[in-house]
Protein backbone atom coordinates (compact mmCIF):
# COMPACT_ATOMS: atom_id res chain seq x y z
CA UNK A 1 0.00 0.00 0.00
CA UNK A 2 0.75 3.50 -0.39
CA UNK A 3 3.09 4.92 2.27
CA UNK A 4 0.95 7.28 4.75
CA UNK A 5 1.45 11.25 4.82
CA UNK A 6 3.91 12.33 7.54
CA UNK A 7 1.60 14.29 10.33
CA UNK A 8 2.09 18.06 10.50
CA UNK A 9 4.42 19.56 12.30
CA UNK A 10 2.80 21.63 15.69
CA UNK A 11 2.56 25.00 15.57
CA UNK A 12 5.85 27.42 16.90
CA UNK A 13 5.26 28.71 20.45
CA UNK A 14 5.28 32.55 20.73
CA UNK A 15 8.79 34.20 21.64
CA UNK A 16 9.18 34.63 26.08
CA UNK A 17 8.84 38.41 27.15
CA UNK A 18 11.93 39.59 27.64
CA UNK A 19 13.08 40.12 31.33
CA UNK A 20 12.80 43.70 32.79
CA UNK A 21 16.44 45.47 33.43
CA UNK A 22 17.81 44.73 36.56
CA UNK A 23 18.39 48.16 38.80
CA UNK A 24 21.57 49.88 39.21
CA UNK A 25 23.46 49.11 41.89
CA UNK A 26 23.61 51.69 44.56
CA UNK A 27 27.28 50.97 45.05
CA UNK A 28 29.24 51.61 41.89
CA UNK A 29 33.25 50.18 42.54
CA UNK A 30 35.81 51.95 41.12
CA UNK A 31 34.90 55.78 42.02
CA UNK A 32 36.48 57.65 45.18
CA UNK A 33 33.85 59.32 47.44
CA UNK A 34 35.34 62.59 48.76
CA UNK A 35 31.67 63.38 50.35
CA UNK A 36 31.66 67.01 48.40
CA UNK A 37 27.69 66.37 47.94
CA UNK A 38 25.47 67.31 50.61
CA UNK A 39 23.35 64.33 49.88
CA UNK A 40 26.20 62.06 50.24
CA UNK A 41 23.93 60.10 53.68
CA UNK A 42 21.03 59.69 51.47
CA UNK A 43 22.95 57.02 49.34
CA UNK A 44 24.52 59.21 46.42
CA UNK A 45 27.84 57.95 47.87
CA UNK A 46 27.42 54.19 48.61
CA UNK A 47 27.51 55.01 52.32
CA UNK A 48 24.25 54.76 54.02
CA UNK A 49 24.58 55.89 58.10
CA UNK A 50 23.26 52.67 59.95
CA UNK A 51 20.56 53.13 62.70
CA UNK A 52 19.90 52.57 65.90
CA UNK A 53 19.90 49.64 67.79
CA UNK A 54 23.28 48.91 66.48
CA UNK A 55 24.55 52.83 66.18
CA UNK A 56 24.74 55.85 68.08
CA UNK A 57 25.65 58.63 66.58
CA UNK A 58 25.41 59.41 63.01
CA UNK A 59 28.79 60.70 61.04
CA UNK A 60 28.99 64.59 59.85
CA UNK A 61 30.07 66.23 56.76
CA UNK A 62 32.66 69.44 57.28
CA UNK A 63 35.28 71.24 56.20
CA UNK A 64 38.16 73.36 57.82
CA UNK A 65 38.63 71.86 61.36
CA UNK A 66 36.16 70.34 63.93
CA UNK A 67 36.14 73.19 66.37
CA UNK A 68 37.53 70.79 69.18
CA UNK A 69 40.76 71.97 70.12
CA UNK A 70 44.05 69.21 69.90
CA UNK A 71 41.90 66.64 68.20
CA UNK A 72 40.18 66.22 64.41
CA UNK A 73 41.74 67.61 61.23
CA UNK A 74 42.23 71.06 60.05
CA UNK A 75 40.95 70.68 56.22
CA UNK A 76 39.97 68.10 53.94
CA UNK A 77 42.45 65.59 52.62
CA UNK A 78 41.52 66.57 48.98
CA UNK A 79 38.35 68.83 47.93
CA UNK A 80 36.75 71.08 50.72
CA UNK A 81 35.18 68.37 52.44
CA UNK A 82 35.20 65.20 54.79
CA UNK A 83 33.10 63.19 57.15
CA UNK A 84 34.21 62.34 60.81
CA UNK A 85 32.59 61.43 64.34
CA UNK A 86 31.62 64.43 66.63
CA UNK A 87 32.56 63.27 69.88
CA UNK A 88 31.92 66.26 72.41
CA UNK A 89 28.92 64.83 74.48
CA UNK A 90 29.46 61.59 72.77
CA UNK A 91 31.83 59.26 74.95
CA UNK A 92 32.31 55.74 73.99
CA UNK A 93 29.86 55.68 71.00
CA UNK A 94 29.63 53.69 68.02
CA UNK A 95 29.73 55.67 64.70
CA UNK A 96 28.43 53.00 61.53
CA UNK A 97 28.78 53.52 57.88
CA UNK A 98 27.85 51.22 56.04
CA UNK A 99 27.48 49.85 52.20
CA UNK A 100 23.78 50.33 50.31
CA UNK A 101 23.79 46.58 48.95
CA UNK A 102 25.68 44.31 48.72
CA UNK A 103 29.56 44.46 46.62
CA UNK A 104 31.71 42.39 45.92
CA UNK A 105 34.08 41.23 48.48
CA UNK A 106 37.54 40.05 46.49
CA UNK A 107 37.72 43.50 46.47
CA UNK A 108 40.45 46.16 47.89
CA UNK A 109 39.11 48.91 50.21
CA UNK A 110 40.97 52.32 49.69
CA UNK A 111 40.72 55.43 51.82
CA UNK A 112 42.34 58.48 53.88
CA UNK A 113 41.75 58.83 57.56
CA UNK A 114 42.76 61.06 60.62
CA UNK A 115 43.00 59.64 64.02
CA UNK A 116 44.56 62.79 66.29
CA UNK A 117 43.38 63.00 69.52
CA UNK A 118 44.88 62.20 73.42
CA UNK A 119 41.37 59.67 73.85
CA UNK A 120 41.00 58.47 70.28
CA UNK A 121 38.96 55.44 70.78
CA UNK A 122 39.23 52.30 67.70
CA UNK A 123 38.44 52.39 64.34
CA UNK A 124 37.56 49.13 62.21
CA UNK A 125 36.49 47.87 58.86
CA UNK A 126 34.40 44.83 58.93
CA UNK A 127 32.80 42.51 56.17
CA UNK A 128 29.69 40.16 56.05
CA UNK A 129 29.28 37.75 53.45
CA UNK A 130 25.72 37.56 51.89
CA UNK A 131 23.71 35.20 54.03
CA UNK A 132 25.86 35.16 56.81
CA UNK A 133 25.18 37.19 59.69
CA UNK A 134 28.39 37.31 61.67
CA UNK A 135 30.33 40.30 60.92
CA UNK A 136 34.34 39.92 60.53
CA UNK A 137 36.66 42.76 61.45
CA UNK A 138 39.25 43.09 58.67
CA UNK A 139 41.36 46.20 60.13
CA UNK A 140 41.94 48.22 63.24
CA UNK A 141 43.63 50.79 64.26
CA UNK A 142 43.46 52.33 68.05
CA UNK A 143 44.92 55.53 70.23
CA UNK A 144 46.35 58.69 68.64
CA UNK A 145 48.02 58.83 65.32
CA UNK A 146 48.86 62.10 65.15
CA UNK A 147 48.02 65.33 63.59
CA UNK A 148 48.03 64.69 60.04
CA UNK A 149 46.44 62.30 57.58
CA UNK A 150 47.32 58.78 56.81
CA UNK A 151 46.22 56.11 54.05
CA UNK A 152 44.51 53.50 54.83
CA UNK A 153 44.75 49.76 52.46
CA UNK A 154 42.10 46.61 53.22
CA UNK A 155 42.25 43.50 51.61
CA UNK A 156 38.45 42.54 51.98
CA UNK A 157 39.50 38.66 51.59
CA UNK A 158 36.38 37.22 50.18
CA UNK A 159 36.87 34.81 47.59
CA UNK A 160 36.32 35.49 43.97
CA UNK A 161 32.55 35.78 43.01
CA UNK A 162 31.92 36.43 46.89
CA UNK A 163 29.64 39.24 48.01
CA UNK A 164 28.51 40.74 50.75
CA UNK A 165 28.17 44.33 53.06
CA UNK A 166 30.92 46.42 54.47
CA UNK A 167 31.25 48.37 57.66
CA UNK A 168 33.09 51.34 58.44
CA UNK A 169 32.63 51.31 62.46
CA UNK A 170 34.57 53.96 64.95
CA UNK A 171 34.10 53.99 68.51
CA UNK A 172 35.13 57.23 70.55
CA UNK A 173 37.03 57.44 73.54
CA UNK A 174 36.49 58.27 76.87
CA UNK A 175 36.71 62.37 76.59
CA UNK A 176 35.52 64.96 73.29
CA UNK A 177 39.37 64.60 71.70
CA UNK A 178 38.17 61.59 70.18
CA UNK A 179 36.90 63.19 66.73
CA UNK A 180 37.93 60.81 63.67
CA UNK A 181 37.52 61.49 59.67
CA UNK A 182 37.49 60.14 56.67
CA UNK A 183 37.79 61.20 53.38
CA UNK A 184 38.64 59.60 49.79
CA UNK A 185 37.03 56.13 50.58
CA UNK A 186 37.22 53.77 47.39
CA UNK A 187 36.50 50.17 46.57
CA UNK A 188 38.30 48.41 43.43
CA UNK A 189 37.03 44.81 42.72
CA UNK A 190 38.92 44.78 39.50
CA UNK A 191 41.71 43.03 40.70
CA UNK A 192 41.41 41.48 43.95
CA UNK A 193 43.46 42.19 46.53
CA UNK A 194 46.82 43.35 45.62
CA UNK A 195 49.80 45.03 47.10
CA UNK A 196 49.80 48.72 47.91
CA UNK A 197 51.86 50.62 45.85
CA UNK A 198 55.70 51.25 47.26
CA UNK A 199 55.95 54.99 47.83
CA UNK A 200 58.05 56.47 45.19
CA UNK A 201 61.69 56.43 45.23
CA UNK A 202 64.63 58.82 43.42
CA UNK A 203 66.21 56.90 40.31
CA UNK A 204 69.31 55.70 40.69
CA UNK A 205 72.41 57.68 38.75
CA UNK A 206 72.72 55.95 35.01
CA UNK A 207 76.15 54.02 34.84
CA UNK A 208 79.31 55.69 33.66
CA UNK A 209 79.64 55.41 29.79
CA UNK A 210 82.48 52.70 29.73
CA UNK A 211 85.69 53.95 28.36
CA UNK A 212 89.20 52.38 28.23
CA UNK A 213 90.01 49.36 30.02
CA UNK A 214 91.68 49.60 33.72
CA UNK A 215 95.80 49.76 33.58
CA UNK A 216 96.48 46.90 35.05
CA UNK A 217 97.88 46.99 38.36
CA UNK A 218 101.85 47.47 38.51
CA UNK A 219 103.68 44.83 40.18
CA UNK A 220 104.36 45.54 43.98
CA UNK A 221 107.46 47.56 44.93
CA UNK A 222 110.13 45.44 46.47
CA UNK A 223 111.21 46.56 49.50
CA UNK A 224 114.15 48.62 50.01
CA UNK A 225 117.50 46.61 50.66
CA UNK A 226 118.92 47.46 54.09
CA UNK A 227 122.00 50.16 53.81
CA UNK A 228 125.14 48.49 53.95
CA UNK A 229 127.19 49.46 56.95
CA UNK A 230 129.47 52.55 56.75
CA UNK A 231 133.23 51.69 56.02
CA UNK A 232 135.38 52.60 58.28
CA UNK A 233 137.23 55.76 58.38
CA UNK A 234 140.56 56.22 57.22
CA UNK A 235 143.33 56.91 59.49
CA UNK A 236 144.74 60.33 59.04
CA UNK A 237 148.91 60.41 58.23
CA UNK A 238 150.51 59.87 61.16
CA UNK A 239 153.04 62.32 61.66
CA UNK A 240 156.80 61.69 61.59
CA UNK A 241 158.52 61.43 65.30
CA UNK A 242 155.45 59.87 66.93
CA UNK A 243 156.07 58.11 69.99
CA UNK A 244 154.66 54.52 70.21
CA UNK A 245 153.40 53.18 73.78
CA UNK A 246 151.69 50.33 72.83
CA UNK A 247 150.48 47.78 70.15
CA UNK A 248 148.30 44.81 70.21
CA UNK A 249 148.21 42.66 66.40
CA UNK A 250 145.16 39.94 65.93
CA UNK A 251 143.88 38.38 62.22
CA UNK A 252 141.79 41.19 61.75
CA UNK A 253 142.97 44.38 62.96
CA UNK A 254 146.08 46.35 64.31
CA UNK A 255 145.21 48.31 67.74
CA UNK A 256 147.90 51.28 68.38
CA UNK A 257 148.15 54.32 70.50
CA UNK A 258 149.81 57.42 69.37
CA UNK A 259 150.00 60.31 71.31
CA UNK A 260 146.74 59.24 73.46
CA UNK A 261 144.61 58.84 70.26
CA UNK A 262 143.62 55.12 69.17
CA UNK A 263 142.99 54.38 65.25
CA UNK A 264 141.28 51.58 63.86
CA UNK A 265 142.73 50.49 60.98
CA UNK A 266 142.72 47.26 58.57
CA UNK A 267 145.68 45.21 59.33
CA UNK A 268 147.91 43.64 56.34
CA UNK A 269 147.54 39.81 56.75
CA UNK A 270 150.42 38.37 58.68
CA UNK A 271 153.77 37.08 57.48
CA UNK A 272 154.80 33.72 58.54
CA UNK A 273 157.56 34.04 60.82
CA UNK A 274 161.12 33.03 59.98
CA UNK A 275 162.11 29.24 61.44
CA UNK A 276 163.91 29.54 64.65
CA UNK A 277 167.15 28.06 64.89
CA UNK A 278 167.50 24.97 66.66
CA UNK A 279 167.80 25.60 70.70
CA UNK A 280 171.57 25.51 71.92
CA UNK A 281 172.48 23.44 74.91
CA UNK A 282 172.31 25.27 78.48
CA UNK A 283 176.30 26.66 79.48
CA UNK A 284 177.73 24.62 81.93
CA UNK A 285 178.01 25.69 85.81
CA UNK A 286 180.58 25.62 87.76
CA UNK A 287 180.47 23.08 91.26
CA UNK A 288 178.78 25.26 94.12
CA UNK A 289 181.17 25.50 97.24
CA UNK A 290 180.12 23.63 100.46
CA UNK A 291 178.07 25.41 102.65
CA UNK A 292 179.90 27.39 105.75
CA UNK A 293 179.66 25.87 108.78
CA UNK A 294 177.55 27.74 111.26
CA UNK A 295 179.45 30.16 114.24
CA UNK A 296 179.35 29.01 117.76
CA UNK A 297 176.59 29.97 120.13
CA UNK A 298 176.82 32.93 122.60
CA UNK A 299 176.61 31.74 126.04
CA UNK A 300 173.70 33.18 128.02
CA UNK A 301 173.90 36.28 129.64
CA UNK A 302 173.66 36.27 133.76
CA UNK A 303 170.04 37.07 135.47
CA UNK A 304 169.19 40.88 136.06
CA UNK A 305 170.02 41.59 140.05
CA UNK A 306 167.23 42.54 142.21
CA UNK A 307 166.94 46.12 143.51
CA UNK A 308 168.26 47.35 147.16
CA UNK A 309 165.66 47.73 149.41
CA UNK A 310 164.37 51.52 150.01
CA UNK A 311 164.54 53.22 153.52
CA UNK A 312 161.63 52.68 155.69
CA UNK A 313 158.95 54.90 155.54
CA UNK A 314 158.22 57.59 158.41
CA UNK A 315 155.57 57.78 161.28
CA UNK A 316 152.72 60.07 160.20
CA UNK A 317 152.76 63.05 162.20
CA UNK A 318 151.19 63.48 165.80
CA UNK A 319 148.21 66.42 165.80
CA UNK A 320 147.77 68.13 169.11
CA UNK A 321 144.28 67.48 170.90
CA UNK A 322 142.01 69.42 170.63
CA UNK A 323 141.27 71.63 173.09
Amino acid sequence: PPPSPPPPAPPPSPPSPPSPPLPPPCFVTGTVESFEDEAWAAGSSGWVQVTEPEDDRDWYRDSGSTGSSSTGPEGAYSGNSYIYTEASGAFDKDFILETCGAVPLHSVLDFQYHAYGSNMGTFEVRTQVEGNDTWTPVFQISGDQGNQWHAGHVCLGGDPGEVGLVRLAMRTGASFRSDFALDDVSLDASGGCRAPPPPPRAEPFPPPPPSSPPPSPSPPTPPPAPPSPPSPPTPPALPENNYFFGALENDALTVATFCNVIHIQEAPPPSLPPPSPPPSPPPSLPPSPPPSPPPPSRPPSPPPSPPPPGPPPSPPPSLPPSP
